[in-house]
């Protein structure tokens, strides 16, 4: 996965997955199942955006924080490799880039580089981040609250119209838990928290 920088304290991720699908069945692990399903032709754009949150959000919170203590020692510090500790071969890549990057002054911004103070923002936010942002998101957004509100209409008519008896109680059941199932499920369009400690 590489982030490519849009603005100061934003990137846009771009993944590749590179599967070795000759040595064995793609079916082995969970992982691989999941993968399989996620990368499918067939899966909706807004299931594939609400999905990589899965992966994107895991480090969020790590990420957030050593941006802004490395932006804020490079206040005091000419180099990158000041700051950082890099041995292993695997991390020359690395090096290049910022060697690179501090050569030539970084990018320059279409707006001011300035970052709000830390703590004064919410980086789970997906609604800002992202779905208000896309058509496919918003679209799947707005049908899945028409389905949940149908499902609470469904409920309140059942309880308050039908008769006692075993359509009732199934009717009314079934409409709470879509309810509820789909107000869960819509919360990740709005804000996706992830914890590693869960």
């Amino acid at each position: 996965t590489y982030c490519v920088p849009t603005k100061p304290g934003w990137v846009r991720p771009l993944a590749t997955v590179l599967l070795d699908t000759k040595e064995r069945s793609l079916q082995n692990t969970l992982a691989e199942r999941a993968l399989a399903i996620f990368m499918s032709p067939i899966t909706p754009h807004w299931f594939a955006h609400i999905a990589s949150s899965f992966v994107l959000h895991q480090d969020a919170a790590l990420l957030y924080y050593q941006y802004r203590t490395l932006r804020y020692k490079q206040h005091n510090s000419s180099s990158y490799h000041d700051l950082a500790f890099v041995p292993n071969s695997v991390d020359i890549g690395v090096s290049n880039f910022r060697r690179w990057f501090e050569a030539n002054s970084g990018p320059t911004w279409a707006c001011e580089d300035v970052i709000p103070p830390q703590g004064t923002e919410d980086i789970f936010d997906f609604w800002h981040a992202h779905t208000k942002h896309c058509a496919y998101c918003q679209q799947a957004f707005f049908n899945l609250e028409t389905a949940k509100y149908t499902a609470v209409v469904t409920f309140a008519a059942a309880a308050a119209w039908m008769p006692d008896g075993p359509d009732r109680a199934i009717t009314t059941t079934a409409a709470a838990t879509i309810a509820l199932a789909l107000h869960g499920f819509t919360r990740l369009f709005v804000r996706y928290e992830y914890h590693h400690r869960l």
